[in-house]
């Protein structure tokens, strides 16, 4: 059950990455980082999902809302420094 807005199943729009946590069922994402971790925590839950689908080697910009997609974008580069217009 998630604490902040009790769901009880894993459609929580919350995103809980813990230290231990293992990307072992996803062969093709690298785990993330501390500083990428850390920077998530930050992130509003807003755009985390913008910037995993990034993470992941998914362009955003075919996923998501071509104006949604804007916002996201600068927002990510402004507060955090993530250029989501070139994969990682």
């Amino acid at each position: 059950m998630c604490a902040h807005c009790s769901a009880k199943n894993a459609l929580c729009q919350h995103i809980y990455i813990t230290k231990d946590y293992k990307l072992e069922s996803y062969p093709f994402m690298k785990d993330l980082t501390e500083a990428e971790r850390r920077t998530l925590y930050r992130m509003p839950h807003s755009v985390r999902a913008t910037f995993l689908l990034w993470r992941i080697g998914i362009n955003p910009k075919y996923t998501i809302a071509a104006e949604t997609y804007r916002r996201h974008r600068a927002l990510l580069a402004e507060k955090f420094g993530v250029d989501i217009t070139a994969l990682p």
